[in-house]
């Protein structure tokens, strides 16, 4: 099965919802702006905010490619790491 993206022709203005992160390893929580519906197809957060916060992440086994909506690959990289969170709203 060919996995299809549908991107509206309507430009519609972001959403954004202020939500709680909390650390599973200090419970420490940030509130931080999220942005709700934007067409992607997973969850992703901002790396630097993440160094810039000292989380800890965990290397991936296998690196995720990122790709436009276009279908090109993007330039900012592969997903190389990821983090658990618990979000709250």
């Amino acid at each position: 099965m060919i996995k299809q993206l549908i991107h509206s022709a309507k430009i519609e203005k972001e959403i954004m919802l202020r939500v709680g992160l909390s650390m599973i390893d200090s419970h420490k929580v940030e509130e931080v702006d999220a942005l709700l519906a934007s067409g992607a197809t997973g969850l992703f957060i901002d790396h630097a905010w993440l160094c810039q916060k000292k989380i800890t992440t965990r290397k991936l086994e296998h690196l995720i490619e990122v790709y436009n909506i276009d279908r090109s690959v993007d330039q900012g990289g592969s997903i190389t790491e990821e983090v658990t969170l618990i979000l709250s709203y």
